[in-house]
């Protein structure tokens, strides 16, 4: 049984009553999310890797917990992680 419904009979119309389609979007990462991967990084160094997050952003891959653990790894490779 196919669960994914098959939209291409709708037109942009339905579409965007239907779901309330926007024109962009924006993901938020904050001090906080890096912190809870490294806790004990200081928050200029949490900050510090959430600048390098986004100067190195790569849309293929995009950001998610391991390019964030992976990002600290690099710059602060002695810092204590939770997975």
């Amino acid at each position: 049984m196919n669960k994914n419904k098959d939209f291409s009979e709708y037109d942009k119309t339905d579409l965007a009553l239907l779901f309330n389609q926007p024109e962009e979007i924006t993901i938020v990462w904050s001090v906080d999310d890096i912190k809870k991967v490294a806790p004990n990084l200081q928050d200029f160094q949490a900050r510090f890797i959430l600048s390098q997050l986004k100067k190195c952003h790569n849309a293929e891959l995009g950001i998610n917990w391991d390019v964030i653990r992976y990002t600290v790894t690099v710059y602060f490779p002695s810092a204590t992680m939770i997975s």
